[in-house]
């Protein structure tokens, strides 16, 4: 848990993060006054893997994550949302996102205010897979949620989720909905200083179904029809 100011600068400086198997972990940082803006500013990389408490939200505004790149969580079964729709619109460089058997989780983004706009401008990659209590990315009605760069959404095992969001969607580049196994060492190897290129892309494994039908609501209704 990051609190202490003696490990402040290290920690300003850490690229990549691994949590891994942290069975009394409950909070990836102090959420206070005193740590606004501070100690993880240079993250580009946090993968977290089966810390069976760590408490929602993972991710808060208080802390600073504008560099980070790639946010991978699995098997974190306490958590039931992941982030605030604050702290969305601060991660201005996340290009990829993989949530993975977390099965508490409900929802992704949890609407603590009213916001007109949720934009995720490099977001290519989202992953939901195995989460079987999620009912929606983001529930809220009255904005706009906007991935412009997004290519890639898989939805699998996800029984409850009927819908992404009740606000409008726009994903311009997005044309199909993918199910895939879930691998959650799939993202173990990247880098912190490496690109989602297309050289990476071409690597993920082969969609088992692949399914559009015109808007990533209409799609998921589909699935949804389909597996009940």
């Amino acid at each position: 848990m990051v609190t202490s100011e003696e490990h402040e600068k290290p920690l300003k400086r850490l690229k990549k993060l691994r949590l891994f198997q942290l069975s009394m972990l409950t909070h990836l940082y102090e959420d206070s006054e005193d740590s606004e803006n501070s100690s993880l500013e240079s993250l580009k990389f946090l993968h977290i893997l089966e810390c069976d408490i760590l408490m929602s939200p993972l991710l808060s505004s208080m802390t600073s994550f504008q560099n980070l790149k790639a946010l991978v969580v699995s098997e974190c079964s306490a958590m039931i949302n992941l982030l605030a729709s604050s702290t969305a619109k601060t991660l201005v460089h996340l290009r990829l996102m993989s949530i993975t058997e977390c099965k508490q989780m409900t929802e992704i983004i949890t609407n603590e205010i009213v916001d007109d706009e949720i934009f995720f401008g490099k977001l290519e990659i989202l992953e939901l897979i195995d989460l079987p209590g999620l009912r929606s990315f983001h529930s809220a009605g009255n904005s706009v949620m906007r991935f412009p760069n997004l290519v890639m959404l898989v939805v699998s095992q996800c029984p409850e989720m009927r819908r992404f969001s009740f606000a409008t969607i726009d994903a311009p580049k997005l044309d199909s909905i993918s199910k895939i196994e879930k691998n959650k060492y799939r993202w173990v190897w990247l880098d912190a200083e490496s690109e989602l290129d297309d050289e990476m892309l071409s690597i993920l494994p082969e969609p088992q179904q692949k399914l559009w039908e015109g808007d990533i609501n209409k799609t998921l209704e589909k699935l949804w029809e389909e597996e009940h």
